[in-house]
């Protein structure tokens, strides 16, 4: 990892290498989202976003999102931070119960109305 900051390749190197990892591991690189990989099994699929050093698992199976994390585990330190509470300034809201999941960007327009001085519009 002391390749990825404070080198101008720096994100190449990590790049290079998350993706010969998750080639091993039978993952798909998307065509038209560089920095997405999918993996189908026995009718289920596991998704991964990986923007710069961070990376966000979606799954309709617990034990393919665990089997995920393992082989990731195998291969890089990590931190499992739990279920997604925000994504890229978005928070995501889920409720499991009525199968429903919300996305809200409600910090993102304070912080314009803000640095705006619209607080009151």
């Amino acid at each position: 990892m002391k390749a990825l900051y404070g080198l101008k390749q720096g994100g190449r190197c990590w790049y290079l290498c998350i993706c010969e990892a998750l080639t091993k591991f039978r993952y798909t690189h998307c065509k038209v989202e560089h920095c997405m990989f999918y993996r189908r099994m026995d009718g289920h699929i596991i998704i991964m976003v990986i923007p710069v050093d961070d990376l966000t698992l979606a799954s309709n199976s617990p034990s393919l999102l665990s089997s995920c994390k393992s082989d990731l585990q195998s291969e890089f330190e990590i931190s499992d931070m739990g279920e997604i509470h925000w994504l890229l300034g978005v928070k995501i809201k889920r409720n499991r119960h009525t199968c429903t999941m919300s996305l809200s960007q409600k910090a993102y327009i304070i912080t314009i109305c803000t640095h705006f001085h619209l607080e009151d519009a």
